[in-house]
């Protein structure tokens, strides 16, 4: 049965790591969780230390990345998404399947992968049953693992609940239409339509490299000068093609989609998330979302852990069941619909190329597949620490 694999990891740097055997961790009965103190190179990653999670100045270190990527929240403020009162249990297979994937015409276990890359946590499932779930460098199931650009994903799907709920008109509003301050500048003028596909077509860069705009904008608002995020969004003002005609990654565009979402629902975003989705979902444990200056970082930064991330994706994406239809999950949409509240117009039909032709990458904020699968929904999510991935 093909199936489709959603993947969260953390964006860096890093140098390539040689392959290095992890001492095979105690399996208990059943799928898991398995978990084990060591892991790929873990003496460099600071195991005789414990892991430590040092400074903002320092977190970039390599003895410091495992604690700075599963306590994320002990170094950055962040806000708290409440668990549910009555939390959602998925089911454990009786036993670990065997299972196996192809890389560079070599086939390898799961054990394999878990020895030649520095993954914290390593969670499948398959419907409503844990297949397995590993950690290593002494993470666990109650580690919240820092996630990336999953958190535009969340964005969207608030937005348009907000949408649903009368907060926000119609996402044919201008960015300027909720937060005023924008009035004037290109992305105020753009809609919230070409935020979400980011195809605003002002000019933004992102190429990871710390020359790009990124770098420059998050060191504008997040470092010494502490401009605030209207004032540091106005400087990048240049339109370089129509709004909705031009694809463009920019992780700008999601951080003017929070401020819309937090003008629009005049309440903390994590507050929103808690009641909308969180709760409803019955997440076991607790969530955060990195703030700065009371304003959620929506491109980024929310913590989570492997079992209730996985149940997020199992229970309110727009991409459960294999396809981009929020109405598809078990074979109808009243399901999903009545748990997390999600509009019906975050289906596949809207999230299709719009007329003009335009290469759409990240419609809706979704990450666009090339392939089509069928069947139950599956998930795969790891937590990984920067190195070899194979």
């Amino acid at each position: 049965m093909p199936v489709r694999f959603v993947f969260f990891s953390f964006v860096g740097i890093g140098a390539l790591l040689g392959i290095a055997s992890a001492r095979e961790p105690d399996k208990p009965d059943g799928a898991g969780p398995v978990f084990s103190a060591t892991g790929p190179e873990a003496a460099a990653y600071g195991a005789a230390e414990g892991y430590p999670l040092g400074t903002r100045a320092t977190s970039d270190q390599l003895q410091h990345l495992v604690a700075f990527h599963s306590r994320f929240d002990d170094l950055i403020p962040s806000g708290i998404v409440m668990r549910a009162a009555e939390p959602w249990s998925f089911q454990r297979a009786p036993g670990e399947p065997k299972i196996t994937y192809e890389f560079q015409s070599n086939r390898y276990t799961v054990a394999d992968y878990l020895n030649r890359n520095p993954v914290t946590g390593l969670l499948i499932a398959k419907d409503d049953t844990i297949l397995l779930e590993h950690y290593q460098y002494a993470r666990s199931d109650r580690h919240r693992f820092l996630s990336q650009s999953m958190a535009k994903t969340i964005t969207a799907m608030l937005i348009g609940i907000a949408v649903s709920k009368g907060s926000v008109k119609s996402i044919d509003d201008t960015a300027a239409t909720h937060v005023p301050k924008l009035a004037g500048t290109e992305y105020g003028r753009t809609r919230i339509r070409d935020l979400l596909h980011m195809a605003s077509g002002v000019d933004f860069s992102e190429r990871l490299d710390g020359k790009d705009d990124l770098s420059r904008f998050v060191a504008d608002i997040f470092g010494l000068s502490r401009t605030a995020m209207v004032v540091g969004v106005a400087k990048f003002n240049t339109r370089v093609a129509p709004p909705g005609t031009r694809w463009n990654y920019a992780s700008v565009e999601t951080l003017v989609l929070g401020r819309v979402l937090r003008e629009a629902i005049r309440r903390p975003i994590t507050d929103y998330l808690r009641e909308k989705i969180w709760q409803p979902i019955g997440a076991e444990a607790e969530a955060s979302w990195a703030v700065d200056r009371g304003q959620e970082v929506t491109y980024c930064c929310f913590n989570a852990g492997c079992y209730e991330t996985t149940l997020g994706w199992h229970d309110c994406s727009p991409m459960t069941g294999c396809g981009w239809d929020a109405n598809s999950f078990r074979g109808s949409g009243f399901w999903t619909q009545q748990r997390c509240g999600l509009p019906k117009p975050i289906s596949l039909r809207v999230l299709r190329p719009p007329s003009t032709g335009m290469a759409i990458r990240y419609g809706f904020s979704l990450a666009q597949g090339e392939s089509s699968c069928s069947g139950a929904s599956t998930a795969s999510l790891y937590s990984s620490i920067p190195g070899r991935r194979s």
